[in-house]
């Protein structure tokens, strides 16, 4: 449906600044289409970054499209900024907007003969779709408040929403049986949960909180009851709903389950739901199909059908369906508002769909709430359908696309080729900044697929002016100059925070500290982290200085020609300093007083009234450091060990996104706390932390995990096995044995990623056993060490999957040197016929997948540790890509 919005709305006068009187009394099918395009078109400046624009065409309506229009935006500021006042100006706008849109559906139904009709939808859907989305947003607020009862009522919207979209897919089923149309397949057979959802055993004490929450929910939904989307009016709109069917009887009726129970429970299989969707929702379309083409007719549908059922936790990405051209209903949307619903559904599905698979098992109880499971891969392929309308709706789906991809999947070790697909991304952010060209969130993307592609410093300057070595941090608002200076406090702080993130991983300390702090600033999202972060730059400076070392030195574009992704930035590289005793005692006096104010700040914010993961770790690691300083009578700084800097770049995935001589600037600040040089061969300068021989066991756990990561980054780099730029040539990705030196010393390529498995096997996982290793660990200690070595012990055996025991290596790799390579299991055997070809046609170690897979499994199934609801989002991906190869 691409421009499709926009060849209806020429046809439409748009002279007057708002809608006409007679526009208001929802009873002419003229009229009601004037206010929907209208509204329509005043919402898609939003995505332009026209705000006031939007906000002054969005207020001069009053119907019920320009007021979930309105309170859309209010929403989208509210929820970047994270503003108490600005949250409850949402909340009470998207409640009148609930109200406006349920009275319209009812006024619709009863005035029918002079309302709009649709061939495919039942009158009055327009507004139960655009009811449907001020109910998934009042959940998300209530979600991001602070209270578990108003998260539980959120959680309560959603499943109300979620049976108005299936009523609606239901009306779609039925045009396409009417109509001989092969149907919509990714919309069919929504996975359910029961109410009897079961939490883990470490959720226990927080479920009962839930528990408790849910019953006082339920005895007041009468509140807001009576501003839904009742089930009376939702038997009139839709016919599957008539004769004292609900919307659950309508599902049942669309996807043909004849079951008894609506729901079975979150941990059973899900045999007859999987069945019917795994065909399309594996399903990988062919690059050119014809309209009349379902995703499900691709063979390799079929085959993952015969292969069985999938776990709904273990997700392959490599799988969805990326081509928004395969939406089989696209030849029979032949009106506007015939395509902002069926676009509308999509991307609520979608989001839907996705966002219920990141809730962590311990959040159970609300899962319950939802009655239907999340799934990543069907969640994901809706949204790039959705993706090709020149709508907001389309807008919304494209901006989650990126954002999933860019922000998350791109983070993820264990994963197919292909689930990061790059060439589509780059052609969706293309065409979205055509649409929108002075939206800068479309133009943090791009800067964003920079950072993707190990290109730090032209992402950072993009974020920045554009101009200058790495940018200018530009305060004035009012300074044209400056990109970041959206219309949108808000948009700017999230380009802020892009931007602060990019500078960790290049090791950009001093902008990077700039930069957080000016975050703190622009919204109220997580100050502790802010706080937290700029005081690790200033601690790995502080070093710098206090003992020598290596710090960043950028060098402006040449002939100052502004950056883009077309002409980028040069490269920085790392520049020896002498030790400087002032600018040492300057850096160590501002990261005790940042961390200082990183302490109180852990304690203010809380989602689902649990603390942020986190605030709740950083709360524990400045507890864990005083009470060291107090024991041994030393500043608080110098008793830090370990790399806090560098642990950062390890949660955030930095490290998969520096090149070959940033990731040897992470060699040598690890180096500098446990005097381990030897992956360092020709280091012209080799400072050690003077209180090296004091490091605790949890510190030396956690060195040894963040050198391993970052030698098999720069293992990867060598052997080719990083993502590529799309817009360099084979030089963009600076040999990393010439960061260093031509030191024969050194491994390289598939032999250092070897060495680095070795390393780990022998340094963390044999040296520190976890029940010792946790009975010396006080309730401050780092035990996030151990189960993240074994996960990392995992993606190196995947790493070297293209490894075959004769010593020959496929995928255009460098062979193994047996000598270096050494066992890191018992439970491997030397197998040569243990081999298979993967999707790809290579050739693949089927022992590495498997041990690959017993880490996985052994490191699924660990107790609670730092940050486990992260390394689960990666646990259940990597199963997913195993599962696929058969393992």
């Amino acid at each position: 449906m691409p421009g499709f919005f926009s060849a209806f709305r020429s046809k439409v006068s748009t002279t007057s600044s708002a809608p006409s009187s007679r526009r208001n009394s929802q009873s002419d099918e003229h009229g009601e289409l004037e206010d929907f395009l209208h509204a329509l078109r005043a919402a898609n400046r939003i995505m332009n970054d026209e705000m006031d624009l939007a906000e002054s065409e969005l207020s001069s309506g009053s119907t019920a499209f320009h007021l979930v229009g309105h309170a859309t935006l209010i929403f989208l500021k509210a929820t970047l900024g994270f503003e108490k006042e600005a949250m409850k100006e949402a909340h009470t706008a998207l409640v009148n907007a609930e109200q406006a849109t349920s009275a319209a559906h009812s006024n619709c139904v009863k005035h029918s003969a002079s309302a709009w009709k649709s061939r495919v939808y039942d009158v009055g859907t327009e507004y139960a779709i655009c009811h449907a989305q001020a109910q998934i947003m009042i959940a998300v607020l209530g979600v991001l408040s602070e209270s578990v009862t108003e998260s539980v009522k959120g959680f309560y919207k959603v499943r109300k929403a979620w049976g108005t979209l299936e009523s609606i897919a239901a009306m779609e089923k039925r045009f396409c049986d009417k109509h001989g149309v092969e149907e919509n397949a990714l919309l069919r057979a929504s996975s359910k949960v029961s109410t009897r959802s079961k939490p883990n055993d470490a959720g226990d004490a927080q479920s009962e909180q839930m528990r408790d929450a849910l019953k006082s929910a339920n005895t007041s939904t009468a509140s807001f009851n009576s501003s839904a989307f009742q089930e009376e009016d939702a038997k009139e709109a839709n016919p599957l709903l008539a004769k004292g069917k609900t919307t659950q009887d309508a599902a049942k009726e669309y996807d043909g389950d004849s079951d008894s129970e609506s729901f079975v429970d979150a941990g059973e299989d899900f045999d007859e739901a999987k069945n019917q969707t795994a065909s399309s929702s594996a399903a990988t379309t062919p690059p050119n199909p014809s309209p009349k083409q379902s995703p499900t007719s691709n063979s390799s549908s079929s085959s993952k059908a015969k292969a069985g059922n999938t776990n709904s936790d273990e997700i392959n990405l490599s799988d969805i369906d990326t081509n928004p051209i395969s939406d089989p209903m696209l030849p029979y949307i032949e009106h506007p508002m015939d395509a902002f619903i069926h676009t509308s559904v999509l991307t609520q599905y979608g989001l839907l769909l996705f966002l219920a698979s990141l809730i962590p098992p311990s959040f159970s109880p609300f899962l319950s709430i939802l009655g239907f499971r999340g799934d990543r891969e069907r969640g994901l392929s809706l949204l790039w359908r959705s993706s090709n309308n020149d709508s907001i709706q389309g807008a919304i789906a494209g901006m989650t696309i990126v954002e999933v991809y860019n922000g998350l999947v791109s983070f993820f070790d264990i994963q197919g080729k292909g689930a990061w697909p790059q060439e589509q991304l780059l052609k969706l952010i293309v065409a979205q900044r055509k649409r929108y060209p002075e939206g800068k969130l479309w133009q943090k993307e791009e800067a964003r697929m920079c950072s993707a592609e190990r290109d730090l410093e032209t992402s950072i300057t993009m974020l920045g002016d554009g101009n200058g070595p790495l940018g200018e941090l530009a305060d004035d608002e009012d300074e044209p100059a400056d990109p970041t200076n959206s219309v949108s406090r808000q948009i700017k702080a999230i380009r802020h925070f892009d931007r602060s993130m990019d500078c960790l991983y290049l090791h950009a300390y001093d902008l990077c500290s700039k930069s957080f702090q000016a975050c703190i600033d622009l919204n109220n999202w997580s100050h502790s982290l802010y706080y937290y972060i700029s005081a690790c730059t200033e601690i790995e400076q502080y070093r710098i200085y206090k003992c020598g070392g290596y710090l960043l030195s950028a060098t402006p574009p040449p002939n100052d020609t502004p950056v883009t992704r077309q002409s980028r930035a040069p490269h920085a590289t790392y520049t020896l300093v002498t030790p400087d005793e002032e600018l040492a005692e300057k850096h160590k006096e501002t990261a005790t007083t940042l961390l200082d104010k990183a302490y109180p700040a852990s304690k203010k914010k809380k989602i689902m009234a649990q603390q942020l993961p986190f605030d709740a770790f950083i709360s524990r690691k400045i507890t864990k450091w005083r009470a060291q300083a107090e024991a041994t009578k030393l500043p608080l700084i110098d008793v830090i060990g370990g790399s806090p800097l560098e642990e950062m770049n390890l949660f955030w995935g930095g490290h998969g996104r520096m090149r070959a001589p940033t990731l040897v600037q992470s060699l040598r600040r690890l180096a500098f706390c446990d005097g381990d040089y030897s992956h360092l061969p020709d280091e012209e300068l080799r400072p050690v932390d003077p209180r090296k021989d004091e490091l605790s066991d949890d510190d030396k756990a956690s060195v040894v995990l963040l050198r391993a990561t970052v030698l098999r980054r720069l293992g990867m780099l060598e052997a080719g096995l990083a993502v590529k730029s799309t817009a360099h040539d084979a030089s963009f990705d600076v040999d990393a044995t010439a960061a260093v030196s031509e030191s024969s010393a050194r491994p390289t390529g598939i032999n250092l990623i070897s060495t680095a498995q070795t390393y780990l096997q022998d340094q963390l996982v044999t040296a520190f056993p976890w029940n010792t290793f946790k009975a010396h660990a006080n309730k401050s200690g780092d035990t996030w060490a151990i189960p993240m070595g074994h996960y990392e012990l995992a993606a190196s055996h995947w790493t070297q999957r293209f490894e075959v025991n004769d010593g020959s290596s496929s995928a255009g790799v460098s062979p193994t040197d047996p000598s270096a390579a050494g066992s890191s299991s018992s439970a491997e055997k030397d197998n040569k016929d243990d081999t298979m070809q993967d999707d790809n046609g290579n050739t693949v170690n089927r022992s590495k997948l498997k041990e690959c897979q017993r880490l996985l499994e052994e490191v699924g199934k660990w107790e609670s540790y730092d940050l486990d609801v992260r390394m689960g989002l990666k646990i259940s991906t990597a199963k997913g890509t195993l599962r696929k190869l058969g393992v």
